[in-house]
């Protein structure tokens, strides 16, 4: 099952403050796993996955068909298939990814975050060799406002979406 979105300016971040988060539960142990975002056949565009274990965002440095690629790696790799809460926050040309409510990394941005003019889609690159397997649910986003700037409390999942979790599952 996978969730897409038409092409809108609403899920690229640009020049603004951003913070988008989310739970997801894994399934498998493919180290790559792409997880959200607009991206076209040649890997371009504004998502989140997973690379080696570690949360990534990757994006586009500007709003041609041309522009640099940029890769942002987490240090923390998720080997489990237990709950965790991803969130990614962008405030004064700064990113940060938090796992768990914990830092992981930050990095400077020297451009804005741009995607590309494609569908936003959650779960799904087109190829089921990146696709995400397990569960995704409450994904926030939210454009002009940066949430989280340091270590926070990690949000609680309420028992009744843990137990009916909806969320975006292949196979």
């Amino acid at each position: 099952f996978v969730l897409q979105y038409p092409s809108n300016d609403i899920f690229n971040p640009g020049l603004y403050d951003y913070s988008l988060d989310f739970y997801i539960i894994r399934n498998t142990n493919n180290i790559n796993e792409y997880i959200m975002g607009s991206m076209n056949t040649n890997y371009n565009g504004f998502y989140i996955h997973l690379s080696d274990n570690a949360v990534c965002v990757t994006y586009m440095t500007g709003v041609s068909p041309d522009s640099a690629r940029k890769i942002i790696r987490g240090n923390k790799r998720i080997y489990d298939f237990m709950e965790h809460h991803i969130a990614i926050s962008i405030k004064e040309g700064s990113m940060r990814i938090f796992i768990d409510g914990v830092l992981d990394i930050v990095s400077p941005l020297d451009t804005g975050v741009y995607g590309i003019d494609s569908s936003f889609v959650i779960g799904n690159a087109g190829s089921s060799d990146f696709s995400f397997y397990g569960f995704i649910s409450n994904v926030r986003i939210y454009k002009g406002i940066s949430r989280w700037a340091e270590n926070f409390e990690r949000p609680v999942l309420r028992d009744y979406f843990k137990n009916s979790l909806f969320g975006l599952y292949n196979v």
